[in-house]
C-alpha cells in the first residue's frame, strides 16, 4: 500500500512540473522569449526645442508653409513637449508631481535604454517619430494627418507652467486650397492628468468616401527594471458598452492591425504595468483598431509600441474627446471616467468587490494615518488573522480528531463495503460521537480563498507601493527585494537572490509541519515540493506582496502551535 501510495505521490508531483508553465502564464510570470531582429526607437528621448521643415505627408493644395513647432509645457503633474504636427502631438511626457518634496512616481528609462532610479517617469515619446499622439488619419490609417498646423494662440514664449486650477487653450489649423481643414484646440489644466481636445474637421474634398480615425500610434514607455513583470501586464484596449477587447504582445513578434466593435466603440486605452494613456471621446466611433510593433530598447527585447485608433464614418463634423496619461491610480481614474477601471487589475467578478475593498482600506489607511506602506501590510496580515483565526481553528481541530477518527472510519468501510447505506449510517454515528466534520478542512480554505486571492492581486499591482520603501534593504515595496546577483540564471527563479521568499518559505514549512502531522508521507512530500515551488516564483515577486504572506504565515504558525498545546 505504501509504495502504491508513493507512486501516487511521484505522479502527481510531475503533473504538477508538467502544469507550471501553464500556472504561471496564468499568475502573469512570463518565461523569456528569443530575441529577433526588430527596428530600434527612431529618435532620442531628448528633443531639442527648435523648428524645422517637414516635408512627408503634405496634404494635397495645402495654403501654409509653416515648420515644426515645439513647445514645453510643465504643470503640478507632468512636463511634455508639444509639436505643431498633427495640430498638437505629445512628443514626451514625465510626471513630475512632487509629494511631501519628493517625486510622487521615480525610476524611469532614458533614452539610451538605461535606468534611474532617482529620474522622473518619462511615461511616453514618440518612438517611431509618427506625431501622431493624437492625431487624425483616413484611408484605414494609411494617411496621417500630421503635417505641421499653424498655432492661432498668442504665445509669450514656447516654455509655458500653470499650476492649480490655471489653464491653457491652444488653438491650432491647417487648411488648404480645396476647402479641407482640421480645426483643433486643447486644454491643458494645473491639477489634473486629463488633457481636453476639440477637433472640427472637413477632409471631403482631398479624401472623399474615407472614414476618419482618431488615433494613437506611439504606445507609452516602459517604466519598471523587470522586462517580463511589466510584460504580463501590458496591453492595449478597446471597449464597447462595457465588454473590453485587448491585445498584449510579450514575444518579439509584432501585432497585425485587427478591428473591433463594428457599429459602437467608447473609448481605447493603452498601459504598462503602473500607467496609462487613455482616451475617452464625447461620442462612440463605429469601429477601432489595436495593433503593436517591437522595438529594442536598452537591454530590453520585447518593448511594445501599441498602436490603437477610433474609426468614424464620416470625413467632416466634429469629434470631443479627453486624453488621460497618468497612473492607474482609482482616485484619478474615478476623475477622468469609471469605466476605465476595466482595465484595472481585480480579478475574477466574483474577487473584484474583495479587491477594491482592500485597495479602499490601504489608501484610507495611508491617507489617515500616514504610516508607511510596509506597516499597514503587517497590520493587513494581523487583521487577515483575526478574521480567519476562528476559521482556522476549527481546521486545525478537525485535523487533530481525523488522526483519532481515521483507523475506526477504515475498520467501519472494510466491515460494511459491501452495505453503502449502512455505511454512511454508521460514518455519520462516528463522526457525531466525535464531534468530527469531515467537510471542515474544506470549508475553512474554501472560505478564506477570495480575500486571499484579493490580497494576492491588489498588493502585486497596486501603483500605491511603486517606490515605497520600508526598512533596511526592502527600498521599493512594487519591486523583489534583490540584494545580490549571480553569475548564472535559475528557471523560474532568475538571476538575483531576494531575501523575503526565502523567510517566506520558512514560514510556509514551519505551518505546514504543524498543520500536518497527521497527514500521510506522500501528502507531506507533495506539499514540501509546494513549499520550494513557491519560493522559486515568489523570488520575482513584489517584494509588499511576499511581506504579506511571510507576516501572515508567522502568524498562522504561531497560532496553530497555541492551538495543539491546548488541545
Amino acid at each position: 500500500m505504501n509504495i502504491t501510495r508513493n507512486i501516487v505521490a511521484a505522479v502527481l508531483m510531475f503533473l504538477v512540473f508538467l502544469m507550471i508553465p501553464i500556472y504561471l502564464d496564468f499568475i502573469g510570470v512570463l518565461p523569456p522569449e528569443e530575441a529577433l531582429d526588430n527596428p530600434t526607437p527612431q529618435q532620442s528621448l531628448s528633443i531639442k526645442n527648435e523648428q524645422q521643415t517637414i516635408s512627408s505627408n503634405k496634404i494635397e493644395g495645402s495654403l501654409l508653409d509653416v515648420k515644426e513647432k515645439i513647445i514645453n509645457i510643465t504643470t503640478d503633474l507632468f512636463a511634455l513637449q508639444l509639436s505643431n504636427r498633427s495640430g498638437g502631438s505629445i512628443l514626451n511626457y514625465q510626471l513630475v508631481g512632487v509629494d511631501k518634496g519628493e517625486l510622487q512616481y521615480s525610476g524611469s528609462y532614458d533614452g539610451l535604454g538605461e535606468y534611474h532610479n532617482n529620474n522622473p517617469v518619462l511615461l511616453h515619446v514618440d518612438w517611431l517619430n509618427t506625431r501622431c499622439s493624437p492625431c487624425l488619419s483616413v484611408d484605414s490609417g494609411n494617411t496621417l494627418i500630421n503635417e505641421p498646423f499653424k498655432l492661432i494662440t498668442p504665445l509669450s514664449g514656447d516654455n509655458i507652467v500653470l499650476s492649480g486650477n490655471q489653464e491653457l487653450v491652444l488653438h491650432y489649423r491647417f487648411e488648404n486650397s480645396l476647402g479641407d481643414f482640421v480645426d483643433k484646440k486643447i486644454i491643458f489644466v494645473g491639477n489634473s492628468y486629463n488633457i481636453d481636445s476639440n477637433i472640427d474637421f472637413s477632409l471631403s474634398n482631398t479624401h472623399p468616401n474615407k472614414d476618419v480615425e482618431l488615433a494613437w500610434r506611439s504606445g507609452i514607455m516602459p517604466a519598471e527594471k523587470m522586462e517580463a513583470d511589466e510584460l504580463s501586464y501590458s496591453g492595449a484596449y478597446v471597449s464597447s458598452q462595457g465588454a473590453v477587447d485587448y491585445i498584449t504582445q510579450t514575444s518579439t513578434q509584432n501585432i497585425e492591425t485587427n478591428k473591433y466593435s463594428e457599429g459602437h466603440t467608447d473609448w481605447f486605452a493603452i498601459r504598462n504595468k503602473f500607467f496609462t494613456v487613455s482616451i475617452f471621446p464625447d461620442m462612440p466611433s463605429h469601429y477601432s483598431t489595436l495593433s503593436s510593433k517591437n522595438v529594442v530598447f536598452g537591454d530590453r527585447q520585447v518593448t511594445p509600441v501599441y498602436q490603437a485608433a477610433l474609426g468614424y464614418k464620416m470625413n467632416q463634423g466634429a469629434l470631443k474627446f479627453t486624453t488621460y496619461l497618468g497612473p492607474l491610480d482609482i482616485d484619478w481614474i474615478n476623475q477622468f471616467n469609471p469605466e476605465i477601471q476595466l482595465i484595472m487589475n481585480f480579478g475574477w467578478s466574483i474577487i473584484q468587490p474583495f479587491s477594491k475593498l482592500v485597495l479602499w482600506l490601504l489608501k484610507v489607511m495611508r491617507s489617515s494615518l500616514g504610516i508607511n506602506y510596509g506597516v499597514i501590510l503587517i497590520f493587513f496580515a494581523l487583521l487577515m488573522r483575526i478574521i480567519t483565526g476562528p476559521l482556522t481553528k476549527k481546521s486545525y481541530e478537525s485535523s487533530i480528531k481525523m488522526k483519532t477518527v481515521a483507523p475506526l472510519q477504515k475498520e467501519i468501510q472494510e466491515k460494511y463495503k459491501n452495505d453503502p447505506q449502512k455505511l454512511q449510517k454508521e460514518l455519520g454515528k462516528l463522526w457525531k460521537k466525535h464531534g468530527f466534520n469531515p467537510a471542515m478542512s474544506c470549508i475553512a480554505p474554501l472560505l478564506q480563498m477570495p480575500l486571499l486571492m484579493a490580497f494576492f492581486i491588489v498588493f502585486r499591482s497596486t501603483v500605491e507601493f511603486r517606490g515605497e520603501p520600508f526598512f533596511g534593504w526592502i527600498s521599493d515595496l512594487s519591486q523583489p527585494d534583490y540584494v545580490f546577483s549571480l553569475p548564472f540564471s535559475i528557471p523560474m527563479y532568475g538571476s538575483a537572490v531576494a531575501i523575503l521568499p526565502i523567510f517566506m518559505g520558512v514560514s510556509m514549512f514551519l505551518t505546514m509541519r504543524v498543520s500536518m502531522q497527521s497527514a500521510e508521507e506522500s501528502q507531506k512530500y507533495v506539499m514540501y515540493f509546494m513549499n520550494g515551488f513557491f519560493i522559486l516564483i515568489f523570488n520575482t515577486f513584489p517584494s509588499g506582496l511576499t511581506l504579506y504572506y511571510t507576516v501572515y504565515n508567522f502568524l498562522s504558525y504561531q497560532q496553530q502551535l497555541s492551538i495543539k498545546k491546548n488541545s
